[in-house]
């Protein structure tokens, strides 16, 4: 009889260490879910506000400002909160990062010779002088 009660509570043990192997299994599962779905949904927002505002010039620069916040402080510095770029993302960011130095270097030289316009004939001279013995050597 002893030996069927000692059965028993052994049987109960076991079912009670069961039950929080269980339930610590549930709960770390969930927390993970947790953690997953927060990453998905700040990726999703992100790329979501991204994609509207992009609509209208001023939505083009807030993408790009946006964008560049998530290289650097996704990709460089790999923040958590801040989700990191694709390939493909970061392959237009680079594009359009690209044609933004060019169109400043380009708006700073024409500047310049707007400043000081006979400076801009001359340098216009010279390049047409140069282009025309190109073309006719003498």
């Amino acid at each position: 009889m002893a030996e069927q009660e000692d059965k028993r509570k052994l049987d109960a043990a076991r079912r009670q260490a069961q039950e929080q192997v269980q339930e610590m299994v549930k709960k770390k599962a969930q927390e993970a879910v947790k953690k997953a779905a927060k990453k998905a949904a700040s990726k999703v927002t992100v790329r979501l506000i991204s994609g509207a505002a992009a609509a209208s010039i001023v939505g083009l620069i807030i993408t790009y400002l946006i964008m560049s916040i998530q290289m650097f402080a996704g990709n460089l510095l790999g923040a958590k909160i801040v989700p990191k770029l694709s390939l493909i993302e970061l392959l237009i960011w680079g594009m359009v990062s690209l044609i933004l130095f060019a169109a400043t270097v380009a708006i700073i030289f024409i500047l310049h010779l707007l400043s000081d316009p006979w400076q801009g004939a001359i340098i216009a001279l010279n390049l047409a002088e140069e282009w025309l013995k190109k073309l006719w050597p003498i």
